[in-house]
């Protein structure tokens, strides 16, 4: 059995007063048609150009004197107020789909310029939607306005039309232009993939750009960079992208480079005001903080008063009453007086009391430096505030994990005496007290990577 060819190139046109043939020149359809030899043409009727078809086959006369194999389909409509978009809007756009559906391999060709006003509007917007069209345009023979042509009159001679229709000269010029119609989608897509950038829903941005052929690939690699970025899938982001120009996106070691980022996720939730995303992330910053701090300031290492069990820090009162008697003396007043359980894991709060033994102590390497840690800690852990709020930000994980509830920026406030702006402020000083000012160019990156990504998708593209 022989298999039926499947056409390679359609023409899909509207009809308008001016085709098949307007002043001796092609009209648009025909004009489309003799310069890009499609193998299929299907004609889009309202009532207006059937009655003209049925008449005298006008416009399937002369393409077939043009093109005598081409294969015609025509889509014959019921509209008869073609000047009304709620007329033409139903049918037209569907009828574009159903070409594709039944020829999903074709390139199809559409005419912008046959049909009423509305219609051609239908059809640029057709050609600015789908990858799979290409829309083409057909200027005037006088490179002007239409509107001082004639169109072809109902009682035409078709053989006189043919016969005088100058565009039959193999010399005469070739009037259909390809219109950047990829380029005004690019327009349109850019401004939502920004508008995504720019809400920090990197994710749903890299899903639009990923379907968008004229996306720069620098701006795609930054928004990929960024998502994997967000997730604290840090090597991913760097395999992605590492350097932009002469910036290295990631510039720190595992330690300070896993704080950092965290940190950054937590100031992106509060921008995009994920109040309970923020408030979920404040004990692990503080946990895995202190426990960097500790390491760097203390002259007393944690390994000398605690186990490890499974990456767990737990106190030994063995080691502590061994090592650090003076240390199991105050966090035993710590623990009013009923004493520091053996086994006690290491938390955010019981490091926040090693750091404030360590003030009293003098173990540690920095006096400066720990003076102000101190001091911002107790801005944001201050049990007195529960004189006058229910809760200390070590409390506030605990009861989000315990109750369906939602947090949003007055109850935060309301519970923890505490603006999460102003939290993280402290936060940020705080890693500038264990990391240094080099930390300082970091705060913003996110925002900077907004810029360079918006920089990158105004690149001029090829439609």
């Amino acid at each position: 059995m022989t298999e039926v060819s499947q056409p390679q190139t359609i023409l899909f046109s509207p009809l308008g007063d001016t085709d098949p043939v307007r002043d001796c020149y092609d009209g648009a359809c025909l004009h489309i048609l003799r310069h890009y030899r499609p193998d299929m043409v299907v004609l889009f009727y309202t009532k207006e150009m059937v009655e003209k078809e049925d008449r005298d086959h006008r416009y399937t006369r002369v393409i077939r004197h043009l093109m005598p194999e081409i294969e015609i389909q025509e889509i014959r409509t019921e509209i008869e107020k073609a000047h009304l978009l709620e007329e033409v809007f139903p049918i037209l756009p569907d009828s574009i789909k159903e070409i594709h559906a039944a020829h999903p391999k074709a390139k199809i060709l559409l005419n912008l310029s046959s049909g009423t006003p509305q219609i051609k509007t239908l059809m640029a917007i057709a050609a600015v939607e789908a990858a799979w069209c290409q829309g083409i345009q057909v200027s005037s023979p006088a490179k002007a306005s239409n509107r001082e042509n004639r169109a072809a009159k109902d009682d035409e001679d078709i053989e006189a039309m043919i016969e005088q229709n100058l565009d039959d000269d193999p010399q005469a010029e070739n009037r259909c232009l390809e219109p950047p119609m990829r380029a005004i989608a690019y327009y349109g897509e850019k401004n939502r993939i920004l508008s995504l950038v720019n809400a920090y829903e990197y994710g749903a941005a890299l899903e639009l750009a990923k379907a968008i052929p004229e996306m720069p690939e620098t701006a795609r690699k930054l928004i990929g960079h960024a998502k994997f970025r967000q997730e604290l899938m840090l090597n991913k982001a760097r395999s992605v992208i590492d350097h932009f120009g002469n910036t290295k996106l990631l510039p720190y070691s595992e330690t300070k480079e896993r704080l950092v980022e965290y940190f950054l996720t937590m100031q992106t939730d509060a921008k995009k005001d994920k109040i309970s995303q923020l408030a979920v992330k404040i004990v692990p910053f503080l946990y895995e903080y202190l426990l960097a701090y500790l390491k760097e300031q203390s002259r007393l290492p944690l390994e000398s008063v605690c186990d490890e069990w499974d990456n767990r820090l737990f106190f030994k009162r063995a080691k502590l009453k061994q090592n650090a008697p003076d240390m199991l003396a105050f966090m035993d007043k710590k623990f009013n007086h009923i004493g520091l359980n053996d086994n006690t894991e290491i938390s955010a709060k019981t490091m926040h009391y090693i750091c404030q033994y360590l003030e009293t102590s003098g173990e540690v390497k920095d006096k400066e430096k720990h003076d102000s840690l101190l001091n911002d800690l107790g801005r944001i852990i201050n049990y007195d505030n529960r004189k006058i709020s229910k809760h200390t930000l070590l409390d506030i994980r605990n009861q989000l994990a315990h109750r369906i509830t939602n947090i949003d920026r007055d109850r935060f406030i309301s519970w923890t005496n505490i603006e999460p702006g102003e939290m993280l402020d402290i936060f940020w000083h705080m890693l500038r007290i264990l990391y240094g000012e080099s930390v300082g160019n970091q705060r913003n990156m996110y925002e900077k990577i907004n810029g360079w990504i918006q920089t990158a998708m105004n690149e001029s593209v090829t439609a």
